[in-house]
């Protein structure tokens, strides 16, 4: 954990925020503990308040920072980018500030209203809904405040807070029976937006993220997991083209400068977990022997790419301006050279959508163990494939974080844990049937730019590549996690439509890429599982 100066013991403590006062408010219902304030901030450390306090009560915490990061070409061709990581310091960036977008932002009545988030239980709907018609019943603040209806003479949407409109007349009506609309059994409603800030790229972005647990006190993965509901409204008149949405993180296992980071692609998952067996660093909140893991998760949407950058200022460090942002949501670096598989991930041959996407506990897969890195204060990033947001859409994002420890286990048995979990919570996710459609990231005019299918996939003998046209491709290679070519082949004289089929059995169970080569000088490369 980087430094601290006081832990905040109480359930809302006042803490610094752009233009206001913010509050940061904790969604406790379970064996962690989240914080979350008005403006944004999820899992982020300010002035004292544990980011992600795990277990709950425990003083030790998982993360110092995370955000939502986005951005898209307008319809001008500027880029535009919304995204923060530290409030608190002088070095860190943000664009996010409390409330809808809006006309007025600095009305008394805007600042009071939505300077603040919405704690609520599922207890507290049903007390409402066994209560409201009975006499001498007063409506409870936590169900009137409810942000169900915006000011739409101040410019906000009519429509801001999921409710039930028993009536259907687009109003809440709380002292009727309707109520909030929510997910779990407590819940922390944001609202934030990116237009109120200075900066000449702003989106006009609205987001509104539901935090959520469940009630499971036993050593589960939900009973370890907060979940986020992310919902994304472009308020603004442009259609943004390539745009991107990530999840950053600044994971913190305790002592922050012991870590290491990775991925796993069949969950959509990325992590972080201690390098060794003992977090023992400087500062209060370290976990000792058999320290944890913490997971994000992707949900609704598959995680098409995972970066990382360093806490430096070379080209594998912080991002500085709107365009190094963007770079990394793309999968590029700051100097716009692409991650490559292997070392790093810098400065290789191979394009890599995915970095350190070995198992934590192998000898021979890449991890930043066999990359021979040094354990450091490192951020990570997961995002989307590239999509279309046009003016008036709204998308949703639903995303897991998961904390892992079983204090019999060392940190690559607690990484190995945080998968088994990671696994858990998606089928319990796809169980609930919750609407949040998959982010359509690719348009059909894409698609008929790549001009082969690969099949099946996952493939257990015989891998086949179908060409569409007969000039397209001239090699191919298989590469594995480490970067090493596996398999190669010219591909020449191909007939139109034609087929390759490559044995593919020897190989071991696990990740591969196949990079092929065209007439043009052209390179796709494609992820394929060997099962």
């Amino acid at each position: 954990m980087k430094p601290i100066f006081y832990i905040c013991l109480i359930v809302v403590c006042s803490v610094f925020s752009r233009n206001s006062t913010a509050q940061v408010t904790f969604l406790n219902e379970n064996n962690v503990t989240g914080a979350f304030a008005p403006s944004g901030d999820i899992f982020t450390y300010l002035n004292g308040a544990l980011a992600l306090e795990a277990p709950r009560l425990s003083g030790k915490s998982t993360f110092y920072a995370g955000s939502l990061w986005m951005g898209g070409i307008d319809d001008m061709g500027q880029l535009r980018f919304a995204g923060q990581t530290y409030r608190n310091s002088i070095l860190g960036s943000y664009d996010f500030s409390f409330g809808p977008v809006a006309s007025n932002y600095n009305t008394p009545s805007y600042q009071s209203r939505y300077n603040r988030v919405w704690k609520i239980t599922q207890q507290d709907i049903n007390t409402h809904l066994s209560l409201w018609n009975t006499p001498n019943y007063t409506v409870p603040s936590v169900i009137a405040e409810w942000p169900a209806n915006g000011n739409t003479a101040n410019g906000e949407a009519a429509q801001l807070a999921p409710y039930e409109d028993l009536n259907n007349n687009n109003l809440y009506e709380p002292a009727l029976g309707e109520y909030p609309k929510i997910r779990g059994t407590m819940a922390i409603y944001l609202i934030y937006n990116d237009d109120s800030n200075a900066a000449n790229d702003k989106l006009k972005i609205e987001i509104h993220t539901l935090a959520y647990a469940f009630d499971y006190t036993d050593e589960t993965a939900i009973g370890n997991t907060i979940f986020l509901h992310n919902r994304i409204f472009n308020r603004s008149a442009n259609n943004y083209q390539n745009f991107y949405i990530g999840m950053w993180a600044d994971f913190d296992i305790g002592y922050g400068f012991d870590d290491y980071i990775g991925c796993d692609t069949l969950t959509n998952t990325f992590f972080a977990f201690n390098a060794d067996n003992d977090d023992n660093g400087s500062g209060v909140g370290v976990y000792g022997n058999n320290p944890p893991a913490q997971s994000c998760t992707f949900l609704s949407t598959p995680m098409q790419r995972f970066v990382y950058y360093e806490n430096t200022n070379a080209n594998t460090g912080n991002p500085t301006t709107a365009t190094e942002y963007y770079q990394y949501l793309k999968g590029r670096w700051r100097d716009n050279t692409p991650f490559t598989l292997g070392g790093n991930a810098y400065g290789g041959s191979t394009p890599t959508n995915y970095v350190f996407s070995g198992n934590p506990a192998s000898t021979t897969q890449w991890t930043q163990n066999t990359a021979n890195l040094v354990p450091n204060d490192m951020r990570g990033l997961g995002a989307t494939q590239a999509f279309t947001l046009n003016a008036n859409q709204n998308i949703c994002l639903d995303l897991a974080f998961t904390y892992s420890r079983d204090t019999s286990l060392n940190n690559l048995q607690n990484a190995a844990l945080m998968i088994t979990r990671a696994s858990a919570i998606r089928n319990f996710y796809n169980s609930q049937n919750y609407l949040c459609p998959q982010i359509i990231t690719k348009s059909k005019e894409q698609i008929n730019k790549i001009p082969y299918q690969i099949y099946p996939n996952p493939v257990k003998t015989n891998l086949y590549i179908q060409f569409a046209n007969q000039d397209q491709a001239v090699s191919f290679q298989i590469i594995d996690l480490l970067g090493k070519v596996i398999l190669q082949n010219p591909m020449n004289g191909m007939e139109a439509n034609a087929q390759v089929q490559i044995n593919v059995s020897t190989l071991e169970q696990g990740v591969y890429f196949i990079k092929i080569t065209t007439q043009k000088n052209e390179t796709f490369v494609s992820k394929f599982i060997k099962e």
